[in-house]
């Protein structure tokens, strides 16, 4: 049976080459984007990829911070990571994969 939801959201595991050449791992969250939100994200001129995750991001475990802290969810961290290049292909990656999946199951 298919439950339809208000608000449907699925987590990825993000998997990190870090420029050092070590792997890291963390959980995260997605929110679905309707075609409409996802459509007018990818017309951003300047950034589509930031503009479609700041708006399909909505938590992450697994991440610290330099001084071993946990490092929170929150609109100004997820500013952060997306400053971070490897961070940004591997979310973006990730949505899209997971999109995928849910068009390819269905």
């Amino acid at each position: 049976m298919f439950r339809v939801e208000e608000n449907f959201t699925f987590e990825k595991v993000i998997s990190l080459a870090l420029p050092s050449g070590e792997d890291q791992e963390f959980v995260c969250s997605f929110r679905l984007l309707d075609e409409e939100c996802f459509a007018q994200q990818l017309a951003d001129e300047n950034d589509p990829d930031r503009a479609i995750l700041e708006n399909a991001v909505v938590g992450w475990s697994g991440i610290e911070s330099s001084n071993g802290a946990i490092y929170t969810f929150s609109p100004q961290n997820l500013q952060r990571l997306l400053e971070l290049p490897f961070v940004k292909r591997a979310l973006t990656r990730a949505y899209v994969d997971g999109v995928r999946g849910s068009l390819e199951k269905n």
